[in-house]
């Protein structure tokens, strides 16, 4: 799950990379309403590794890594 707290609603979107800057799969890309939400995704069908999750909303980006088990 990824948590957001925004102060307007946005356009939302987030991407799963693995290691080698290497597109995965999108997680979700939407409009999210102002305040904090919490955003479920599952990657359940991708094998075990270290992943980034790439985070861009208005002219910002943030970058989590991940490491599935």
């Amino acid at each position: 799950m990824c948590s957001s707290d925004l102060k307007d609603d946005e356009l939302l979107g987030i991407v799963l990379y693995i290691m080698n800057k290497r597109f995965v799969k999108n997680i979700f890309h939407g409009v999210v309403e102002a305040g904090f939400s919490d955003i479920p995704f599952n990657v359940g069908n991708v094998s075990s590794g270290i992943y980034f999750l790439k985070i861009k909303h208005k002219d910002s980006e943030e970058i989590i890594k991940i490491i599935k088990i």
